[in-house]
């Protein structure tokens, strides 16, 4: 089997993801995949070391016809193994654009531009409006898909699919911010804020313990949430660094790392959490027991349980009361490679804050 590696930059949600112009390898390489045959949507494939090109994270594979992200990868013995995930969107373009949809729901509240970053169609406090349509306006999807939600499954002899979320292409939403129009709860921001307290100072500069790092070191933790590679070089930390760099964002943005945060949707349940099963769960969840919500994001994000656990509650309620009378107030980011002061942890809270919810 011979692949077609790419450098792919454009946002997920479009159709047409790469050209001629993106390929990384001047020739197809050969690669067997390693995973069995029926897996077409996540195989792996293993090839030689050197064959890929910098900066790779898109394969079309000739056996199979479709395109794939490169989710994961790592080299050993000579040989580099790369984690797949198939691009329904690219693979099926051509019977997509001539496929009518039934339209979900449709946002106007935000989009992104050129260059990645978010635009918001309504002033700071403003409500978006939506249109529910009863499952009835069709649209050809050339013109109108961004976002698609296939809930039965799509292949060659399955062409029905629902549109999860239709408009212009100025007009969607990034499924990498929190959904449109969610006020999300102070004490679920305290939480998550009173975690970062302990992990980073709420600062996306930070390396632990001061000490620099590279993205494919090892139990080396970096940014707001201190993302780490375990047990690989090519981790969390690693999958953070390369997510931002796709996205545009430097990796000390503090915007960038809570909209990968969303993106990523990284989630261990635990039992005593069981009211949180995912990430979302957390995130819109109404409860008001702050120590609750900071025992279960330390859990299920951060991984641990240490001599930290009750410091952390302590951290979310300074966090909450700061936030009661500050919320609205016009900050910026503080970050560098430093500890930051117990002001700038609050002002940093309020980035976090207003991330998800203005």
């Amino acid at each position: 089997m011979v692949a077609k590696f790419y450098n792919c930059k454009r946002d997920e949600r479009y159709m047409y993801k790469i050209t001629a112009a993106d390929q990384t390898n001047s020739e197809p390489v050969n690669v067997e995949i390693i995973t069995p045959a029926n897996n077409v949507t996540h195989p792996t494939i293993r090839l030689q070391t050197g064959r890929i090109g910098q900066h790779t994270n898109y394969v079309w594979l000739s056996d199979l016809d479709r395109f794939y992200y490169i989710r994961s990868w790592k080299m050993e013995n000579g040989y580099i193994t790369c984690d797949l995930e198939c691009d329904v969107l690219m693979s099926y373009k051509d019977v997509i654009i001539n496929t009518n949809v039934i339209v979900k729901r449709v946002d106007n509240y935000m989009y992104l531009d050129d260059q990645g970053n978010r635009k918001w169609k309504y002033p700071k406090g403003q409500k978006p409006n939506y249109y529910l349509n009863d499952d009835k306006m069709k649209f050809n999807s050339y013109t109108n898909v961004r976002t698609i939600s296939f809930e039965k499954g799509f292949n060659e002899d399955v062409q029905e699919f629902f549109l999860a979320i239709a408009g212009d292409v100025e007009n969607a939403d990034d499924p990498d911010d929190p959904p449109s129009g969610g006020d999300y709860s102070i004490y679920v921001i305290s939480a998550m804020c009173g975690n970062f307290w302990q992990e980073s100072t709420i600062n996306p500069g930070i390396w632990e313990s001061l000490n620099s790092g590279s993205w494919t070191s090892t139990l080396k933790g970096y940014g707001i949430g201190q993302w780490t590679n375990v047990g690989t070089t090519h981790g969390r930390l690693y999958n953070l660094h390369e997510w931002m760099r796709s996205k545009g964002f430097s990796d000390d943005d503090g915007d960038g790392q809570l909209s990968y945060l969303v993106h990523e949707n990284y989630w261990t349940p635990n039992s005593s959490y069981s009211q949180f099963n995912t990430l979302t769960d957390f995130l819109t969840s109404t409860s008001t027991d702050l120590a609750t919500l900071t025992h279960a994001f330390n859990r299920c994000w951060e991984g641990i349980h240490d001599g930290s656990w009750d410091a952390r509650v302590t951290y979310a309620q300074n966090v909450y009361n700061y936030l009661v009378n500050h919320s609205s107030d016009n900050v910026n980011w503080i970050k560098g490679n430093r500890y930051l002061s117990d002001s700038e942890k609050l002002n940093n809270s309020v980035k976090v804050y207003q991330f998800f919810n203005n």
